[in-house]
Formats: structure tokens, C-alpha cells, sequence
């Protein structure tokens, strides 16, 4: 990849519509019904207020090799902020924190996710994560005239369809697995059409998550050092999904 390809990009609009880190304990932590309460004791002091139990659908950590992640539903408790754009998941074994759209830059999410961390590790003492995972989830919407036959123009992963093939499919969904260093972490990259919020305009979820590629990895203590490198291995990714057109649209700061 070229130095210009590897180059951080700004956008004034830019498409990132949530993002995700989510940590999993392994199987033999200590855990019982006191532990989110003690979390909530210290959340609390971050701004993490609402306390909301209930039924929680997260992404199921899974071998890396599968390629679709699996939903499940697990009794657990949400913090949020008093906007409920940012919480705080949690169930046995697993703590996730998500920002939904505005979403904060790198520089402030990161803080976040180091706070989240040492809160986890010190109610429960661990000394090594069983898996990390950093998701971004990008909206992306164009104008519906462009999109049916034209998606080549704005995006460079997408997917092919041979010439004997209509051209213009109802809806799609592609995806890969892509490794780094040396296969030691794995980026899933899913684009798939979404409902757009306005009828001239074609929608697109572009996914991206980066985990280790086997569990328990990464020590506690590399914990931010490796979410530092997934985060710049992910905007490298994006930057590979997409062309000039979609910067254009975002309004890339030159």
C-alpha cells in the first residue's frame, strides 16, 4: 500500500455511523450478580448514569474464520449518557462500549475505552482478555440514479456480478476476511444495501471489525497499544473500500 493510501483522512461528513470496542473475559474469570453493580459504582463517574436492565442482542464472539457473526441474547444491564449516545453493555464475561452517531474521533473514544478497561479489569482482576473486538459500522447513502449500475464509482470493494448477470441487484450483501500481521489479527469487512432515509437516495452499511485471530492473545497491559494499531488498520481498510466519489461526498479536508 502507498504512503498516500496509508495517509489519515479527515472528513467534514464523515459516514461513521456507531462505533464499538468489546472486551470478553475468559471462561474461567470469577463472575457472579454483584460485578455490574460494581462496574455501575465507577461507570457512574464517567457520566454513565442511566442504569437500564434487560434483554441484551450482542454480536457472539466467534472464531474468526466464520463469516457471518452470530447474534445472541443475554440478560445484562446498559449504561448510558443522558443523550443515550454513548453506553455501556454488560453482561457475564463481556463488556462492550458503543457511540452511535455523532460519533467521537479516535482521540476522544480512546480515553473511553481505556477507562472501560481498567474499570473491567479491576473489578475482576484478569490478566488476559479471552478477545478484543473494535467495530465501526459506516452509513453510507448516494444519489439511487448513480448507485444501480455504477457502485464501481464509488466503491473499490464491492460485489461482482459476470456480464451474463443483471446488473442492478434488489439488495446484496459481501464480505471478507482479511488478515494482518502474519494472520495474528483478522479485519471482517461486510458491505451490504441498507433502507435509505429518503427515496432518491441508495443506503450501504459498510462493517468493519478487527479482532486477534486466535482468543486469549492479548494481555490486559498491550490492551491499548493493540487498539491503537486495529484503529489504523481499520481507516486503512475503509480508505481501501472506497474511491474519490464517496471522499467527495464526505468532504474530505485537503
Amino acid at each position: 500500500m502507498s504512503a498516500k493510501k496509508n495517509m489519515r483522512k479527515e472528513y467534514r461528513k464523515p459516514p461513521i455511523a456507531e462505533k464499538v470496542c468489546q472486551f470478553l473475559l475468559t471462561p474461567d474469570t470469577p463472575w457472579d450478580i454483584t460485578i455490574p453493580g460494581l462496574i455501575y459504582d465507577k461507570v457512574k463517574e464517567e457520566g454513565f448514569k442511566v442504569r437500564e436492565p434487560g434483554v441484551i442482542q450482542q454480536f457472539k464472539f466467534t472464531p474468526s474464520q466464520q463469516a457471518t457473526p452470530q447474534m445472541q441474547a443475554t440478560q445484562g444491564v446498559r449504561f448510558f449518557t443522558e443523550d443515550k449516545k454513548k453506553f455501556i453493555q454488560v453482561v457475564p464475561l463481556n463488556l462492550a462500549i458503543n457511540c452511535l452517531k455523532p460519533c467521537p474521533s479516535w482521540e476522544e473514544f480512546k480515553p473511553m475505552i481505556k477507562d472501560a478497561s481498567e474499570i473491567l479489569t479491576d473489578t475482576t482482576n484478569v490478566e488476559y482478555f479471552q478477545a478484543l473486538r473494535l467495530t465501526y459500522v459506516n452509513r453510507i447513502e448516494i444519489p439511487s440514479s448513480s448507485a444501480k449500475n455504477k457502485l464501481r464509482d464509488y466503491f473499490d470493494f464491492r460485489p461482482f456480478l459476470g456480464q451474463n448477470l443483471p446488473q442492478n441487484p434488489v439488495s446484496f450483501i459481501v464480505g471478507c476476511l482479511l488478515p494482518f500481521h502474519d494472520y495474528r489479527d483478522i479485519c471482517k469487512v461486510e458491505l451490504q444495501s441498507a433502507m435509505p432515509g429518503r427515496p432518491e437516495q441508495s443506503a450501504f452499511l459498510l462493517r468493519l471489525d478487527y479482532n486477534p485471530a486466535k482468543p486469549g492473545a492479548i494481555p490486559v497491559t498491550d490492551t491499548i497499544k493493540w487498539l491503537e494499531d486495529a484503529h489504523e488498520k481499520i481507516v486503512a481498510t475503509f480508505e481501501g473500500c472506497i474511491n474519490n466519489r464517496l471522499r467527495e461526498i464526505f468532504e474530505e479536508v485537503t
